[in-house]
């Protein structure tokens, strides 16, 4: 910009027409460069902001959901005198040993 300002000034400071016309039409091709980017910058800009609003909401959500049920979990641990919490810590143990069976079984076929 600083350099089609300056060829402007020196068409203008020298009578040459031309040359100013040249500079000038470069300031305003430069310009107008400008501007376009910046409205580009600025709607990226807003369309970021509003997906970030749009993740905190469901983050939200997600902790809301979660929240409930974590305490709908102790109150039905609670109701059933932790039979809840053993019938899960069974079902995790017998997962976990199907996940060892399957890994060893594709570890003996490989």
């Amino acid at each position: 910009m600083t350099l089609a300002l300056g060829v402007a000034t020196y068409g203008v400071e020298t009578d040459r027409k031309s040359v100013a016309m040249i500079g000038l039409t470069a300031t305003a091709g430069v310009a107008a460069a400008i501007a376009v980017s910046a409205r580009k910058s600025i709607r990226a800009q807003n369309e970021l902001h509003v997906a970030n609003e749009e993740l905190r909401q469901r983050n939200a959500d997600l902790q809301a959901f979660q929240l409930a049920l974590e305490q709908g979990f102790g109150v039905i641990d609670e109701r059933t005198q932790g039979r809840l919490t053993e019938l899960v810590e069974d079902v995790g143990d017998e997962l976990a040993a199907l996940v060892d069976d399957a890994l060893d079984d594709a570890a003996g076929n490989a």
